[in-house]
Parts: C-alpha cells; structure tokens; sequence
C-alpha cells in the first residue's frame, strides 16, 4: 500500500497564496497523482475552473507542481514536489527548521539525496541551548544492516551539540 503524502509529510504547507495553499494541501491529502479532473471535482463549487488553472499554473511555475501528459490518455496530471515548497518556508521562517527535521524523516532524506548544499538547508540552532548552530553529519550503517519501520536503513544523519548534549538521528531509509 503506497503512503500517502500527509503520512510523509506531516506538516502542512503555508503559502502566500491562500487558493495555491488549498490546492497543494489536498493533493498532499491525496495518495496518488491527481489529474486536472481530479482537482475539478476536488474544488467543486469552491473554485472555477478558470481559477483553478491560473493557480496551477502558478503553483508549476514556482517548481512545486510538476505537470505531466499521459501517453494515451492524454489527460493532465500533476506530481507535488514537497520538499520545494519546505523549503522555501524554511527560507520564510528559519526558526521553523527544528520542526521540519523532527517531523519528516522523507525531507531529510530527500534533502541528502537531491541537493548538494543538503548541509546548509538541515542546519538549525539547537532547540535546547539555542546557542550553537548545529550542522548534520552524514554516516553510512551499511556493514550492520538495520531494521526500521520494515525498510533498510543505508545511513543516519546525526545533529550533536557539545554545549548541552543535544543529540537528534534521523535514519536514511530505502524506500
């Protein structure tokens, strides 16, 4: 059984825009790739059609929406690019960076994976002394193959601080 985003993803996004935060927030709701008709039939009676597109194609203009045309069908759908869109709220609000790492294990593993500056975007200050800036430190775990949550772990991403022993792991599992 495929998860679903909101279980990936457990906070919910903020946007400037209240209708592009509506619509990125029921697809994260969803657990599959929703298609135009799809958010039509989502956002029945609450948003045109007309509104609806020119919000999509906002949301694909800013990278958190990824547009796709099915081979036969035809039809339109859409991939949510999550980690984008955390991102950029990181970037709105740093003090929120503890939250994100603590809350997701996904992100953190898509940040190592997908961006180089993975380091810069994980760092945060530490929640206890709020004094020293922490930054993560990668180790593979592949010699002892570990068991988490019924999915290989192939390393950890640790944050420690040496000022009041603050210490915080989040496994990178296989999926």
């Amino acid at each position: 059984m495929k998860d679903s985003l909101s279980e990936l993803y457990p906070i919910e996004f903020i946007l400037t825009c209240k209708k592009c935060e509506l619509i990125v927030n029921a697809i994260r709701e969803q657990s599959l790739e929703p298609r135009t008709s799809d958010l039509y039939w989502i956002f029945k009676g609450k948003m045109s059609h007309r509104t609806l597109d020119k919000h999509v194609k906002e949301l694909v203009s800013q990278g958190y929406l990824r547009r796709f045309v099915g081979n036969f069908s035809g039809e339109i759908s859409f991939l949510l690019l999550p980690d984008q869109i955390y991102i950029d709220m990181m970037e709105k609000d740093p003090s929120r960076k503890w939250e994100f790492v603590k809350n997701s294990e996904m992100f953190v593993s898509d940040c190592k994976i997908l961006y180089e500056n993975w380091e810069d975007i994980l760092s945060f200050k530490c929640p206890n002394c709020n004094k020293k800036e922490l930054t993560p430190h990668y180790e593979d775990v592949v010699p002892q193959e570990k068991k988490y949550k019924n999915r290989r772990v192939k390393g950890e991403i640790n944050w420690t601080c040496d000022l009041c022993d603050f210490t915080h792991t989040t496994p990178i599992r296989t999926f």
